[in-house]
């Protein structure tokens, strides 16, 4: 999950010996494609970085998010929300909400508080999240909330049954899940795939690239190629998006991630766009730091869209962070009535969740139906 803050990263050793601590859950056979290296570091449920007990995002953490940054990205998010239900002549009290991988909750407790405010709420809202230490990071936030609203509220193990009428929002989801690794090459007058695994060798983590097949993923076809263009490949995303489909009749998924269409990453990211996030700094390797740094990764619209295709859903619009909140009334405050402190840090934020080269830009907001 992308940091707002980009500084150069600098290790002086960056493949150190592997300690014990991090052999006992990445022990196995190596080599190891890089997306059960990426799984283990992770999401292992000891050692993986998602179940540290520290802060992982904030000022305190590694990175942060939109909502983290100012309530005005998840009240646009609401208002959108609020909008999609009265095009389908309904409302919101008749939609079940499920937020996959809540973070510390914020987003969650903003759309519930500007919710109420406007006097609406949901049926239900679910949030499915793996991490304990941030579980209770989200049970303290929303017991903020008055009693009427967090009783609708629901923390769950696994996707929920199927129900008529549902909304998911994953904010910052897609980009974490663990993905295959590889370059395309033209040889012999086709394109071949070279998967990159992960080994270790003397006490040391390193890349190796496989012998190269004759033959494509199947998520990536030729217009993708591009002599030794690295390609990251979310593992099993058909399945994962076929089985988000499974939780509802009809409805609507909300995907906010760092993304771009397969033509920009090829001639901006030639060599991938995997990095890593530390304590606000950014670099590229994944072989350090384990269980104590983000991976992520831009997400390949096409990519996307193909496999959304196979789960049947239908991807409504692409939008840039900056279109979406100004569509959805990040404008909207009056300005008049608060003090010049308050004025100020509005501004800050709102130039923040929308400037051109920084999240405004680079993060995309995905609606998708049913």
């Amino acid at each position: 999950m992308p940091t707002t803050q980009r500084k150069p990263y600098h290790n002086k050793n960056p493949l150190p010996p592997l300690n014990n601590i991090k052999k006992k859950f990445l022990e196995g056979s190596f080599p190891l494609d890089f997306a059960d290296f990426m799984r283990q570091a992770l999401y292992h449920p000891q050692y993986g970085y998602y179940h540290q007990n520290k802060p992982i995002i904030g000022n305190l953490g590694d990175f942060i998010t939109a909502p983290e940054i100012s309530p005005l990205f998840s009240q646009c998010l609401g208002n959108a929300i609020i909008s999609y239900t009265q095009q389908k002549k309904s409302s919101l009290k008749e939609f079940c909400l499920l937020e996959l991988g809540a973070g510390n909750g914020t987003m969650a407790f903003d759309l519930l508080y500007h919710w109420n405010q406007m006097g609406k709420r949901p049926k239900k809202y679910q949030i499915l999240e793996l991490s304990a230490p941030l579980r209770e990071n989200q049970k303290k936030k929303l017991q903020q909330l008055p009693d009427e609203i967090l009783a609708t509220v629901e923390w769950i193990d696994q996707l929920p049954p199927k129900v008529d009428k549902r909304i998911i929002i994953a904010n910052e989801v897609v980009d974490a899940l663990p993905c295959s690794i590889g370059s395309t090459l033209y040889l012999d007058n086709q394109w071949w795939w070279s998967a990159r695994k992960v080994d270790y060798q003397q006490q040391q983590f390193l890349w190796i690239d496989e012998q190269p097949k004759p033959s494509l993923p199947e998520e990536i076809d030729e217009s993708f190629c591009q002599h030794k263009r690295i390609i990251e490949i979310p593992q099993h995303l058909s399945a994962w998006l076929s089985a988000l489909r499974q939780t509802m009749d009809n409805g609507l998924m909300l995907l906010i991630d760092y993304a771009d269409y397969d033509t920009a990453l090829k001639h901006s990211h030639p060599n991938g766009t995997l990095r890593c996030y530390h304590q606000h700094s950014v670099h590229t390797n994944p072989l350090i730091n384990i269980g104590n740094q983000d991976i992520t990764y831009h997400l390949n619209i096409d990519l996307l869209a193909s496999q959304l295709k196979k789960a049947n859903w239908c991807l409504d619009s692409v939008q840039t962070q900056a279109h979406f909140l100004l569509n959805n009334g990040i404008q909207d405050i009056n300005m008049e009535t608060l003090k010049d402190q308050q004025r100020w840090q509005l501004a800050n934020q709102i130039q923040q969740l929308t400037s051109p080269s920084g999240m405004g830009e680079r993060y995309k907001l995905l609606m998708v139906s049913c």
